[in-house]
């Protein structure tokens, strides 16, 4: 009877070391490691690239077409574009204060409202400052250098993300900072991380975020501008969560 009873003890160890064998191979080949990139701040001026191949193409084939050498309102919009730009570049805007300015902005628009309702503001002594904005004299050929220079530089910055990641992948992380620079390897079950969006207006641009990774006790990293940081968490949880599982099945 005792050696009956070991044998069958043996046999169910060996099914669940094979059981578990076979849905290690199920998850492991399923998984695709995540390449996760650090971006300049330059890439939020994609805006202003795509519009002003827009307008360089407008104002090259348009203009003359429709008897005037210019047109103002694409150089009023190319300008609001350039202003927005570089007010997501320049200022940090948290959650906060993102509010704050959004209250600001309404209070003074109400202030604006009513003291035109009593009286005290006659608009009709801004229509000379419209009409310059919408006379504005900016050439074809400006647009075609803005297209040029931006698409270079954010060409570069799209080449120098290549070469600055963390890629996560089934055993290990492994972060590259530049092209010939040193890299660093770390157990993937080590690995602890925190999601911030540190700029509304970032994150309504491109959905960028910046992610804090740590290894252990000494050893962190930190990528600060995360295009779609969102879906990037989300596959992280995923290879979390099958680190974890394997971890757990492991004999």
């Amino acid at each position: 009877m005792d050696e009956k009873k070991s044998e069958t003890k043996k046999e169910e160890q060996q099914e669940k070391k094979e059981l578990v064998k076979e849905q290690k191979e199920k998850i492991v080949p399923a998984f695709k490691p995540i390449v996760i990139r650090d971006y300049s701040k330059v890439i939020f001026f994609y805006p202003l690239f795509f519009y002003s191949a827009v307008a360089w193409f407008i104002e090259h084939f348009f203009a003359s077409g429709l008897g005037q050498p210019t047109l103002g309102w694409v150089a009023l919009i190319w300008i609001a574009i350039f202003f927005v730009n570089l007010f997501v570049v320049a200022f940090y805007f948290p959650t906060t204060k993102f509010f704050l300015l959004f209250l600001v902005i309404v209070i003074i628009g109400l202030v604006v409202m009513l003291l035109y309702v009593l009286g005290y503001i006659n608009f009709s002594a801004f229509d000379t400052f419209i009409q310059d904005l919408l006379t504005l004299d900016i050439k074809s050929r400006f647009y075609g250098v803005m297209t040029i220079s931006l698409g270079v530089i954010l060409l570069f910055v799209l080449l120098g993300a290549r070469f600055r990641y963390v890629r996560i992948e089934v055993n290990e992380v492994l972060i590259k900072t530049v092209l010939l620079g040193e890299v660093k390897r770390f157990p993937t079950s080590t690995i602890r991380y925190k999601k911030e969006i540190a700029d509304v207006f970032e994150y309504l641009a491109l959905g960028a975020g910046k992610i804090s990774f740590t290894f252990g006790p000494d050893a962190s990293y930190v990528l600060n501008t995360v295009p779609m940081v969102n879906k990037i968490a989300d596959k992280i949880d995923d290879i979390l969560d099958v680190v974890q599982v394997s971890i757990a099945k492991k004999p």
